[in-house]
């Protein structure tokens, strides 16, 4: 079967990373241990490993970008931080990819915070939000007084 092509480690390797390490944004060590479960082992796993591993870092950033952005935005706190950083960890991740991504972050945040907050246009954007949702109350009030 395996001279016919129907068994493919190596095709099964890399379907199994494709999965976990693009689709899920797991990083190579929970990866590895994926492969490892499921039977993959040694040169096969490695291979496998080392044709997904490029754009890691973008990936790592992305996942902070959705999954934690609410927590990092005061850096200061250090507990938000760690839970985030143990995440990270469980996902696969190196602590030092993890730091450097987290500090990366935290650094183009507050530069794109320090901008919206010096323009004009997050005032008025601010102003407007808060008409519309006086102007959506004042409705809601009129409505439930007239049942």
């Amino acid at each position: 079967m395996a001279e016919k092509g129907y068994i493919n480690d190596r095709r099964y390797a890399d379907e199994i990373v494709y999965s976990y390490m693009i689709c899920k944004c797991y990083g190579p060590r929970r990866v590895k241990q994926e492969l490892y479960k499921r039977g993959v082992k040694g040169q096969t796993a490695e291979t496998a490993l080392e044709n997904a591993s490029e754009g890691l870092y973008e990936r790592l950033l992305s996942v902070i970008e959705k999954k934690y952005a609410d927590y990092l935005d005061d850096p200061d706190d250090k507990r938000a931080v760690d839970k985030v950083k143990n995440a990270l960890v469980r996902m696969g991740y190196d602590y030092s990819d993890i730091n450097s991504a987290i500090n990366d972050f935290s650094i183009n945040n507050k530069g794109e915070i320090i901008c919206l907050l010096k323009s004009d246009l997050f005032h008025w954007a601010v102003r407007k939000i808060l008409w519309i949702r006086k102007e959506c109350y004042i409705k809601y009030v009129r409505e439930a007084m007239s049942l």
